[in-house]
């Protein structure tokens, strides 16, 4: 009955994050570079997961806005489950100045599969001394 019971929630789950938007107005850095003042900033960012590529789109009180594409590597979809979360993982890559920055997306939803943080870890080049960058976005 729970084997039933995970199967048909990935089901929904699978249909109901094919595409969507997701806001955020708390980013949160989890490893923060040297030049950054502070580990949270209040900003309007959206979010829009796409079948083939990953959009972050951010208002900028200037009123200009910044859109990063990052698009996935992988189209097959990474499910697991911690505690009582469940979360979906992409591969992902940015081309940024004709360099090729690879990251980690993880979705991350409740067991009604809401979305309440999306995470994203910037991979760096294998044999760097660097920490990896994590941002979190608060989802609303």
């Amino acid at each position: 009955m729970r084997t039933l019971y995970f199967t048909l929630l990935f089901c929904i789950t699978s249909i109901g994050w094919g595409q969507a938007t997701f806001t955020s107005k708390l980013t949160e850095y989890l490893t923060v570079p040297a030049s950054a003042a502070s580990p949270h900033k209040w900003i309007d960012r959206e979010i829009i997961l796409e079948d083939d590529r990953i959009l972050i789109k951010t208002y900028r009180t200037e009123g200009d806005t910044d859109i990063e594409i990052w698009d996935k590597i992988d189209p097959e979809v990474n499910f697991s489950r911690s505690e009582n979360n469940l979360i979906r993982t992409f591969y992902t890559y940015l081309i940024f100045d004709n360099v090729r920055l690879e990251s980690i997306f993880r979705f991350v939803g409740n067991a009604e599969g809401m979305i309440f943080l999306i995470e994203r870890e910037l991979l760096l080049p294998e044999g760097s001394k660097d920490e990896s960058l994590i941002t979190r976005y608060h989802v609303d």
